[in-house]
């Protein structure tokens, strides 16, 4: 963990070997003095893979690869459910489906976007670029 990058543009793999060595620290060691420790550094390295992967969708939706950009945050979305970017990655795939003329799917997935995180900004710029998908 030490000598990962903290910096979610470059290479992760050292996040990723520290967050996998971590899995379940809590469970081998459930009275480790560490633990709150152990907890904070594996979160903060989830949420740093997660935004390695949002980078790279956004990367594809500047160049309008949509089926990249739905592969990208889909896998995202499914290994990292708690990540702070979470609700940019959900409208950002909401946009890359109704460039697909996926409506429906868009739709289900503006929808958790509104009912999850009906504060967040990111609900804004849904709206403002395909507002049909929140009616």
């Amino acid at each position: 963990y030490q000598k990962a990058s903290r910096i979610a543009a470059r290479d992760q793999t050292w996040t990723q070997q520290a967050v996998h060595a971590w899995a379940n620290f809590d469970r081998r060691f459930p009275e480790s003095e560490y633990l709150d420790e152990v907890a904070e550094a594996v979160e903060q390295g989830r949420n740093r893979l997660a935004l390695k992967e949002l980078r790279i969708a956004r990367f594809y939706s500047k160049r309008q690869a949509w089926p990249a950009v739905v592969a990208r945050l889909e896998a995202m979305i499914r290994r990292y459910p708690n990540s702070e970017d979470l609700p940019e990655a959900l409208g950002l795939l909401a946009v890359a489906l109704f460039e697909l003329g996926k409506i429906e799917e868009a739709k289900k997935v503006a929808t958790r976007l509104a009912s999850d995180h009906g504060e967040d900004p990111e609900l804004a710029r849904l709206r403002r670029r395909a507002p049909e998908l929140l009616d």
